[in-house]
């Protein structure tokens, strides 16, 4: 009973993540971010957040009233400028957001050794904070992106699919065999009933 609850959930887990995998790289062919129930899936791109974030890391960022967020955390923003103009950047609140002309404000700055303080940005900018890193999902949507992860994410859901619906095929054939006996033996109980009541007329 154990080891099939065990495969019962195995299967589940590798369907979600599957289904993030493919949801994130659906995303990332139309150059959006994936969102669901308000959070929103991005992948680091680059180093500039180690220890904290490693590159490849898929992490979570819900959207928060700028009120909560103050120094120290680590929040998601649209970039306005440079070349990274349009495209989200992840980096930690190294002060915390000051309103000017009714306008906030909030300086960022990567974890990594070397890294500068990143130009001020608005609160409008702002896309959310981060909530929490997916363990093992970013290195599976990586090895997913390559030819060979590919051809093994479709032969995996291939094989569980495959495996639940033999399953289903045995558990069937199972009742018709149980359901068959049980016919069977009630048959006999009722021939034998019927020579009993023959027996007591003659």
């Amino acid at each position: 009973m154990a080891k099939k609850v065990f495969n019962v959930l195995l299967t589940v887990l590798l369907i979600v993540l599957s289904f993030l995998v493919a949801m994130m790289f659906i995303a990332r062919l139309s150059g959006n971010s994936l969102s669901v129930f308000g959070l929103h899936f991005y992948r680091v791109a680059s180093g500039s957040m180690e220890p904290a974030l490693m590159q490849e890391d898929i992490i979570v960022v819900k959207k928060v009233p700028i009120s909560d967020i103050k120094k120290g955390d680590i929040i998601t923003y649209k970039s306005s400028q440079g070349e990274m103009r349009g495209q989200p950047i992840t980096h930690r609140v190294i002060t915390d957001p000051v309103k000017q002309s009714g306008i906030w404000f909030l300086q960022t700055q990567g974890d990594a050794q070397g890294t500068v303080p990143d130009p001020e940005i608005t609160s409008d900018q702002v896309i959310g904070k981060y909530v929490l890193t997916i363990p093992l999902l970013g290195k599976l949507y990586s090895f997913f992106l390559t030819p060979a992860g590919l051809v093994t994410m479709v032969i995996a859901i291939v094989l569980l699919f495959g495996y639940e619906i033999i399953s289903l095929l045995v558990s069937y054939r199972s009742i018709d065999k149980i359901g068959i006996e049980l016919q069977e033996e009630l048959d006999k109980t009722s021939k034998k009933t019927d020579e009993d009541q023959k027996d007591e007329q003659e």
